[in-house]
């Protein structure tokens, strides 16, 4: 029985030992034994004693506790590591910004100046040198300039720009600055220059390249016969150039020390209206509108003149503000033209009076006269409001008959007046109904007789003759009868005080101021037959 009750005691004391041990290995799922719970009994001794024995005689699983240490253990280990190498980049991160703190990342450029990997200092050296020996070439377009360090003068605060340097590329963001191979620092490159003296020589250049260079031409409206139609040409650069743009462009080169400066279409003169400007399509529009006339333009009846599209374009023009007008001078040139034919006053016929002399005359108001005046009026009329009508031309006078072949528009009723027989004679039908001697105006080249058909505008009885030279009233004459021809100036009239009619008196100092004289028993008959509105032809 003792060594029973020995062997209990150990046993409890290798059970109680037990977790312990388990807690070690992080398990503290077996509990020991509580000896208040064991029994009194014997009985109850020997159950405690089973199940002390069972618990021995059952295998414990500790792998478990063994991998979580293994993990804890591994994760410290990996702490470390990791807390080395972020010291480490660290470094390595602050050594890098300090070095990109005195020297500028590789790839950095201000225009032409590489100040890759060098110290502000050397880069400010850099700065100095290249603007001491800067030139600039300016070239496009048939166009080149050339202005060296002289002439610019250029200057620059190489410390202000490499501190903007060093703003613009943070030393601390240098693995940024190292993933991007070029660093382009021109926009802080800002030089200060000779402004006037290169403004003056560039300027000259260009002025004397545009004394041969070909302007720019703005939008233009003008007819197209294919289309019979005003048409919109675009506007078109030439090759001179804008003084202003060009100094712009210098001026962009020298504060960016670029040595080259490029002509492009930016530098050219503009023309100065585009196809797009409103003024341009409603000069087109006004324009087309007028060429939607079509003007039947008459005589009698028959066309003498056709007014359509590729007339009236002729006559319209657009002027530099895009402003249309009808050339009315064209117009009314163009009219009297196609009026010629029927126009016979003042022409020279030629015809044979019934004693059969033939005799050439020219000048005079007698005839056929068109009314070009409200012809052109019409038609002008017609043109501007684009329509399609007749005009209808009438004669503001016209003669007994038409003239044909130059022939006598006057009829076989006028009277004849020959200067140099000094005779008037007067025909109606082939019949002489009156004729006389006569005095004529004296042919000193003021006072002679105008020759010329003419017609007999008044008649008056009695009357005063007034005369004039200029202002002057030199004679004041009352005569029984008076028959003007040419105007109110020059007609038949009585002469009572001349001797003598006819021969040569005309030219022996006896000649008149421009009338013709008659004896008045002579000029009475006349008076008596000739009617306003009959014809009187002068001839030498």
């Amino acid at each position: 029985m003792k060594r029973g009750k020995h062997a209990r005691h150990a046993k409890e004391a290798d059970v109680t030992a037990m977790p312990d041990a388990l807690r070690e290995l992080g398990q503290d799922s077996v509990e020991p034994a509580s000896p208040a719970a064991e029994p009194a009994g014997s009985h109850g001794a020997h159950a405690a004693d089973s199940a002390a024995d069972a618990a021995l005689m059952n295998p414990v699983d500790v792998s478990a506790a063994l991998a979580a240490r293994r993990k804890r253990s591994g994760a410290r280990v990996a702490a470390l590591v990791m807390g080395a190498l972020a010291g480490i980049v660290a470094v390595a991160y602050l050594a890098g910004a300090v070095a990109f703190w005195h020297w500028f990342p590789p790839g950095t450029t201000l225009g032409p100046l590489d100040v890759s990997l060098k110290s502000p200092d050397e880069a400010a050296r850099i700065i100095d040198a290249g603007a001491s020996r800067y030139t600039v070439k300016v070239t496009g377009g048939g166009f080149s300039y050339q202005a060296d360090s002289a002439l610019i003068g250029a200057q620059i605060d190489a410390a202000a720009l490499v501190a903007r340097m060093h703003e613009r590329l943070n030393p601390f963001a240098w693995p940024m600055l190292l993933a991007k191979p070029h660093h382009d620092m021109s926009d802080l490159l800002t030089a200060s220059y000779n402004a006037s003296g290169l403004s003056d020589s560039v300027t000259k250049a260009v002025e004397a390249f545009n004394e041969k260079a070909q302007a720019p031409v703005s939008a233009q409206v003008a007819y197209d016969s294919a289309t019979s139609s005003f048409q919109v040409r675009k506007e078109r650069f030439g090759t001179a150039l804008n003084v202003d743009a060009v100094l712009e462009l210098v001026d962009h080169a020298i504060v960016s020390m670029q040595p080259v400066a490029r002509i492009t279409e930016g530098q050219l003169q503009a023309p100065a209206v585009s196809a797009d400007d409103e003024r341009v399509s409603s000069a087109r529009d006004e324009a087309n509108a007028m060429l939607r006339a079509d003007v039947r333009v008459t005589i009698d009846g028959d066309e003498v003149a056709r007014v359509n599209a590729d007339k009236v374009a002729a006559w319209v023009s657009i002027d530099d503000d895009y402003q249309v007008s009808l050339d009315e001078d064209g117009l009314r040139s163009d009219m009297e033209a196609a009026f010629a034919p029927y126009n016979t006053v003042g022409t020279t016929r030629t015809y044979t009076r019934p004693d059969g002399r033939t005799f050439t005359v020219s000048g005079g108001v007698y005839g056929w006269s068109v009314d070009s005046d409200k012809a052109v009026e019409d038609v002008l009329a017609a043109v501007r409001e684009g329509s399609a009508t007749e005009v209808a031309v009438g004669f503001a006078s016209k003669g007994a008959q038409p003239s044909v072949n130059g022939g006598p528009d006057w009829g076989d009723r006028y009277v004849d007046v020959d200067l140099g027989a000094q005779h008037a004679t007067f025909y109606d039908g082939g019949r002489v109904i009156w004729e006389s001697d006569i005095v004529s105006g004296e042919p000193d080249g003021v006072h002679y007789t105008p020759t010329g058909v003419w017609w007999t505008n008044r008649k008056a009885s009695p009357t005063t003759l007034n005369g004039y030279e200029g202002d002057k009233k030199i004679y004041s004459t009352e005569v029984s009868y008076w028959m003007p021809f040419q105007g109110n100036a020059i007609g038949f009239h009585d002469a009572p005080w001349q001797a003598a009619f006819g021969g040569t008196r005309y030219r022996d100092g006896f000649g008149s101021h421009g009338c013709v004289n008659l004896p008045p028993a002579a000029a009475r008959d006349l008076y008596a037959v000739l009617q306003e509105g009959d014809c009187v032809v002068v001839h030498g």
